[in-house]
């Protein structure tokens, strides 16, 4: 009986071998699948760009391409960095030695950018007068902004807080391009129609859409100029102090979309984690316990002979 016994379990634990080794063959063939394709050698792909190279119609594309590689266009048709329209803007809290020099060589830096002043202020935070604060804000040229940035930030003991934002106003600023192009080709319309109309009622009528269109191209080309001065002028704001306590905190401005993105990513990735170890707990714990049932029903069967004896 015990023989019978022994060569049971030896089955059973022959069964398990045989299970746990499939679905490892089937895991690997799995991550086979899934893995991406090798990228081509070196070889093969100089191979093939020799080749390619060699055709008449690859030459003639490499010369017209390198005819035009000399050419440096005006504007790009896609909108290159160079060619689109960015207001920036910064705020700095500087860390001083004396408040009011610190103004001062803030003026002179802006003139020597071609700058301007919009705005400043010193005053006494304490009763005592002996802790002078100030806040200046310059306007300098965009193309000498960072440059600004780092100047200033040489002038402080320490930089307790910087804030460098950029805002892309290139769409903007092309939507209104087409609309006054609209706008100029609607009002050629009604001049030839004004000059047509013998009627009275008709002359006015056009005069009315006429005035209107006017104004439309007015407050376009108005906004448009402003737009073009904020990008070629950069706004900074420098907060000036002798204590680090009575200099602003920059904080950056609550997204809560970022934050919601942040929070589902997290959830997912929470899941993600929790189904794994379920797997794991899966493949790790079947075997051992497909073991105890079989050492289980041993016992049991042990048990029962010794009963019956």
């Amino acid at each position: 009986m015990k023989s019978r016994i022994i060569k049971y379990s030896l089955v059973a634990l022959a069964i398990l071998v045989v299970l746990f080794l499939i679905v490892l063959l089937i895991g690997l063939k799995t991550e086979e699948k899934t893995s991406p394709a090798q990228p081509p050698t070196t070889e093969s792909t100089l191979d093939s760009r020799l080749e390619t190279a060699s055709t008449p119609q690859a030459e003639e594309a490499i010369g017209s391409q390198s005819y035009q590689s000399t050419e440096t266009p005006n504007k790009s048709e896609n909108g290159s960095i160079s060619d689109r329209l960015i207001i920036k803007t910064g705020d700095l809290s500087l860390l001083v030695k004396d408040t009011a020099e610190a103004v001062e060589k803030v003026k002179e830096l802006t003139q020597e950018k071609d700058g301007f002043v919009l705005s400043a202020r010193t005053y006494f935070t304490d009763e005592k007068e002996q802790h002078l604060k100030g806040m200046i804000k310059i306007k300098v040229p965009s193309s000498v902004f960072e440059e600004s940035i780092r100047e200033l930030k040489e002038l402080a003991i320490k930089v307790t807080s910087e804030q460098i934002q950029g805002e892309d106003i290139t769409e903007e600023y092309t939507d209104l391009e087409s609309r006054l192009r609209n706008l100029e080709a609607a009002e050629e319309q009604l001049l030839e129609l004004m000059g047509r109309s013998g009627d009275v009622s008709d002359v006015l009528e056009v005069q009315r859409e006429l005035t209107q269109i006017r104004q439309q191209i007015e407050t376009i080309k108005g906004r448009m100029e402003y737009l073009e001065e904020s990008a070629e002028m950069s706004t900074i704001t420098v907060h000036i102090a002798t204590q680090e306590s009575e200099l602003p905190i920059v904080e950056e401005a609550w997204k809560p979309i970022q934050v919601a993105k942040n929070a589902l990513r997290s959830t997912v990735t929470f899941w993600q984690n929790v189904g794994s170890a379920f797997i794991w707990l899966l493949v790790f714990g079947a075997p051992l316990a497909a073991l105890a049932g079989i050492g289980f029903l041993l016992r049991n069967i042990l048990l029962k002979r010794k009963k019956e004896k």
